[in-house]
């Protein structure tokens, strides 16, 4: 399957990316590793890397956020999925799911079903909420053709001081989300409309930057 031939796919809603492999895809991620560190500790295969891509391709074409529950084997730290969940109790359904005895609960993959491959605000209060540690997010740009997946790896241990910080983040973003919710998609709104977004994006930057590593396990770009 071409490049060309997923991105009219796509726009003609009728890709099915779990079922069908992407021979591009698997050769980028064949020449570009994602590298263990300090920073990123933990190993994660080319076979999981694509799962996530077609996940995010899914996201995208079907409007809705999909994900999956992230174990580590004690042994080598690689990073195993486990379950499926969809829509806005993802979160909820996923620390349903139990490791195996020789796994570790280390995170959780999401979609966003628009371009944000960063995580919200309400993503990085989940994982301090959780108590996890990780948090991977996908996200595909139409407007660049651009799927990206980046980690959000917790810097410190818990601390309910930190956590108490972002749920009044959290409760900022939620206010600036109600603002958005009211403005009509109208040429006449575009700059009010942006100015809410980028103040929104600002307050999550600002909560990585101090509390958050960030490592991009994969970006592709189409075209």
């Amino acid at each position: 399957m071409t490049t060309q031939q997923i991105i009219e796919s796509i726009v003609n809603k009728n890709f099915d990316p779990i079922s069908q492999k992407i021979d591009d895809i698997e050769n980028y991620l064949k020449l570009n590793p994602t590298k263990q560190s300090d920073i990123f500790p933990y190993i994660i295969t080319d076979e999981l890397k694509e799962k996530m891509i077609n996940m995010t391709f899914e996201s995208y074409n079907k409007g809705i956020e999909v994900g999956f529950q992230l174990c580590k084997n004690k042994k080598d730290n690689k990073l195993i999925d486990k379950g499926m969940c969809k829509g806005t109790n993802c979160d909820i359904e996923l620390m349903q799911i139990k490791c195996e005895t020789d796994e570790v609960n280390v995170g959780m993959f999401h979609t966003h079903a628009r371009h944000m491959s960063i995580a919200s605000v309400s993503d990085l209060y989940s994982i301090y909420e959780l108590g996890l540690g990780l948090i991977i997010v996908g996200g595909y740009n139409k407007d660049s053709d651009r799927i990206s997946i980046n980690s959000h790896e917790r810097k410190d241990e818990y601390n309910t001081s930190v956590m108490k910080h972002i749920h009044k983040i959290l409760e900022k973003d939620i206010e600036l989300r109600k603002k958005l919710d009211k403005i009509d998609e109208n040429p006449w709104n575009y700059y009010s409309y942006n100015r809410i977004v980028d103040k929104s994006v600002k307050m999550t930057n600002k909560l990585i930057e101090e509390y958050f590593n960030v490592i991009n396990i994969v970006t592709i770009q189409l075209i």
